[in-house]
């Protein structure tokens, strides 16, 4: 059996995790085998390498400091019974392998082909390891799978970064058509290609026959990465008194909540797909909540998050709700005449899903 190799996201974020977990099912239902992989970095030298950075930062934005204060809080709000939950999925279903980039490069020569994506594997504005450039083997092996940048607008060292890290695949596939701008700009060479993200290889019976039930109905489901705007309260508060319905949130878990009695559950990656199929309707910042919704055809609302940084990412939203013909589910403003509706996109769907599995599946039997 061949092996496969696969970097990429899948730590506390039920959308990374899946579709890390849709990535390696797909791979496998083709007969390969396939083993999650991440670099383990070390932590002293990865400090020094980012000091310089950082004192940039602070010299040349003076809320820099603020702002990163408010984003380490954020990134608590994620609750301890949900991250539990993510860690048993992940150690169960995805069972990585940790190794130093040292042994990434023996590893190479046991494995076939090695796969790196989906989700924001190449957003510049973050530290990328060396091993999310599959650096450590040779270009043949390579296979970029429907990678994001996270923007449509790069810095000039975002567009470096890239530039120099990249020229060694041939082929790569990225999951917004920005995306396929920028790439096709930098790497010239390259045969660049717009597909769906691999939570769209398989359809809503899959995920049914994989998630677990709740004992829940009647309620509006929100999930926010970032603590909803007031626009986004505003609209969840008109939702919950028109429709006389309760509201549940998961994932993170922000004060504010508690203010509006809005319940909050723990769950699980399993669950997670419950409560959104379940739900009345789904209020969200979230990409991987937008697509799910889409694909259990449930009625949405999708708010930009509350980015505290140069760099937001909602044209990886807007890139989505087009290729659906949804753009109106995008609320930016305070709306009192919302429609809830139950959109269809079988259509689509089956064309993106079709798209993205003819690419993975013809790059991995390629010679």
């Amino acid at each position: 059996m061949k092996k496969i190799g696969l970097i990429t996201f899948f730590k506390d974020n039920f959308g990374s995790i899946l579709q890390c977990y849709a990535t390696k099912k797909y791979v496998e239902s083709l007969g390969f085998e396939c083993t999650v992989l991440f670099e383990k970095e070390n932590i002293f030298f990865l400090k020094i390498r980012r000091l310089p950075t950082f004192l940039k930062k602070i010299i040349t934005d003076r809320n820099f400091l603020k702002k990163r204060k408010i984003i380490k809080k954020i990134g608590t709000s994620l609750s301890m019974e949900s991250k539990r939950n993510m860690d048993i999925f992940i150690d169960k279903e995805l069972q990585p392998r940790g190794c130093t980039f040292e042994e990434l490069k023996k590893l190479n020569y046991g494995f076939d082909k090695f796969i790196v994506g989906s989700d924001q594997v190449w957003n510049a504005n973050n530290h990328i390891p060396k091993s999310q450039f599959l650096l450590f083997t040779s270009n043949e092996k390579k296979i970029g799978f429907s990678v994001s940048l996270g923007t449509d607008n790069p810095s000039k060292n975002f567009v470096n970064i890239l530039k120099t890290n990249i020229k060694g695949f041939m082929d790569i596939s990225v999951r917004e058509e920005s995306g396929e701008k920028i790439l096709r700009t930098i790497n010239k060479e390259a045969n660049i290609k717009r597909i769906a993200d691999p939570t769209m290889l398989f359809t809503a019976n899959f995920w049914r026959s994989f998630y677990l039930p709740i004992n829940k109905d009647n309620f509006i489901l929100v999930h926010f990465l970032n603590e909803p705007s007031k626009v986004a309260i505003n609209t969840i508060e008109l939702l919950r008194n028109k429709y006389k319905l309760s509201v549940i949130c998961i994932g993170y878990k922000y004060d504010i909540f508690s203010s509006y009695n809005w319940q909050f559950d723990d769950c699980s990656p399993y669950t997670y797909l419950t409560y959104i199929d379940k739900s009345f309707c789904v209020c969200t910042d979230s990409f991987h909540s937008t697509l799910f919704s889409i694909n259990f055809e449930k009625s949405f609302f999708v708010f930009e998050r509350q980015y505290l940084h140069h760099n937001p990412q909602t044209s990886r939203i807007i890139d989505l709700l087009t290729r659906f013909e949804l753009k109106e589910r995008f609320i930016n403003e305070f709306n009192p005449n919302l429609n809830v509706i139950s959109p269809s996109r079988e259509k689509i769907f089956n064309r993106e899903m079709t798209l993205t599995r003819n690419y993975l599946r013809e790059k991995l039997l390629e010679k």
